[in-house]
């Protein structure tokens, strides 16, 4: 009996710790890391099937200060109604379908490049789509579905600005378009 206690304990934990890492690797995500024409700072967004998360990362706070951690601007749970639009969208979005890379192929100085790394994970189908000054239709169906998914007003907040969440991804702003 005193050797029973231990040795469930052992395995209630590794039950646990089982269950929560593939919980885990099935949980719906999409992250985008958004480099506006801008070397030193970009736009992150986290959005999971029931959250939507957005920072400003800072790749000098991250260089020079061993802490940093980017402030987030929008950090919130997703309503019921937007959780099944995003269900409903990601069902049909064919991201499977997607190249891994959008490239102009044009040089430029890297404040003049908009690059975006897009990670999505959803449904057990995971894709890596990197994007270099190109407008792709697709992704930008994608950015505009994001878009409806930032709330237009948060309490307590008077300075809160939802425009300036938003991504701003039109056809004209890119010569390479696919």
């Amino acid at each position: 009996m005193k050797l029973f206690i231990p040795v469930f304990c052992v395995l209630v934990l590794i039950f646990a710790f089982d269950s929560t890492c593939k919980s885990q690797e099935k949980e719906e995500m999409i992250t985008i890391h958004d480099n506006q024409y801008d070397c030193v700072n970009s736009m992150e967004y986290f959005i999971t099937d029931s959250t939507i998360y957005i920072d400003n990362f800072s790749e000098e706070g991250e260089m020079y200060d061993s802490g940093y951690s980017p402030a987030p601007l929008l950090d919130k749970k997703l309503s019921k109604s937007k959780r099944q639009m995003l269900q409903n969208f990601m069902q049909h979005f064919p991201f499977d379908s997607l190249k891994s890379e959008y490239n102009s192929g044009i040089k430029k100085e890297c404040d003049s490049l908009r690059e975006i790394y897009i990670q999505i994970n959803w449904n057990g189908k995971k894709k890596d789509i990197q994007i270099v000054d190109c407008y792709q239709k697709n992704i930008g169906m994608l950015f505009d579905m994001i878009n409806m998914l930032i709330p237009k007003e948060k309490p307590n907040d008077v300075l809160y600005n939802p425009e300036m969440l938003k991504f701003d991804y039109r056809q004209e702003q890119f010569q390479c378009k696919n």
